[in-house]
């Protein structure tokens, strides 16, 4: 540990020194959490994860960080990531990929031995099959991943 900082934070760090940066979540209890952080971050709820509540072409970079394995419908998530972001934005984005060792991590471990998690966070039939379902995902959405 850096620090108490992943590497994902000092990498991106310069990017958004000077940035307005707002973190969404459909959990009131989530943001309720963050905003006791005292961070400048603006959070704010929203309800439902296929109407992102911003105009189109709003930010430069969304960053999904440990969402799509919890998203139903994720064709109308990604084409509403699409639509709120500028045209030459970026999507970063990190999934669990439905393997063994996930299942035992993320499943059993975590939530059913060790309580790390509630019992309903996972459901490792929605985690990613891999280099199988994004590509497939960003083609749908017509995105361009590189």
């Amino acid at each position: 540990m850096l620090n108490d900082r992943s590497l994902f934070e000092f990498k991106f760090l310069d990017l958004i020194r000077n940035s307005t940066i707002i973190g969404i979540d459909p959990s009131k209890n989530a943001i309720k959490r963050a905003q006791e952080t005292k961070s400048s971050t603006q959070f704010q709820h929203m309800g439902d994860t296929t109407k992102i509540p911003f105009p189109d072409h709003t930010f430069d970079i969304v960053i999904a960080a440990d969402v799509l394995e919890h998203i139903h419908d994720l064709h109308t998530v990604i084409k509403e990531i699409k639509r709120v972001l500028k045209r030459d934005g970026s999507i970063i984005f990190d999934t669990i990929n439905r393997t063994y060792f996930s299942f035992v991590m993320t499943i059993w471990l975590a939530q059913d031995i060790f309580k790390y998690v509630p019992a309903d966070a996972h459901d490792w039939r929605m985690y990613s099959k891999a280099f199988l379902d994004i590509p497939e995902l960003g083609d749908r959405a017509d995105l361009v991943f590189s």
